[in-house]
């Protein structure tokens, strides 16, 4: 077992995502309005909100196809679990009859509606970074 290689140690991050899981959604969602407030309130506010516009570079709202998921039905099929886990850690905070894209791996194309990503492929993109 490697402590320095920058890698989760599996065992406990599980358990942690398995913990967090056992938190209901509804409460998450019922504080989300707080703890915006109380970010907003922090002394680098300017420098995250500056971090938010780099990566979300959307000047109006835009409608995502029917066919895109709702957060609610996010599950582990078709993807590792860390991704899962990642992405349900943030995304348990939101209605979850909102519709997103995922897009898992190393993307390396510019989709054509905004979505999730972990990386994203250098130059001017319309998606927002997740990580």
């Amino acid at each position: 077992m490697h402590f320095g290689s920058g890698k989760n140690m599996k065992l406990p991050y599980y358990l942690g995502c398995l913990l967090r899981e056992a938190i209901p959604g509804g409460w998450l969602r019922w504080r989300l309005g707080r703890v915006l407030a109380r970010a907003q309130r922090r002394k680098d506010w300017d420098y995250i909100q500056q971090r938010v516009d780099y990566y979300c570079r959307l000047n109006e709202p835009v409608a995502l196809p029917e066919d895109a998921p709702r957060l609610g039905e996010h599950t582990r099929k078709g993807m590792g679990s860390v991704y899962y886990f990642d992405t349900q850690e943030f995304i348990r905070w939101f209605d979850p009859m909102l519709r997103w894209r995922l897009f898992p791996g190393d993307v390396t194309f510019v989709p054509e509606v905004p979505g999730i990503v972990k990386s994203r492929p250098i130059g001017e993109t319309m998606l927002v970074r997740f990580s």
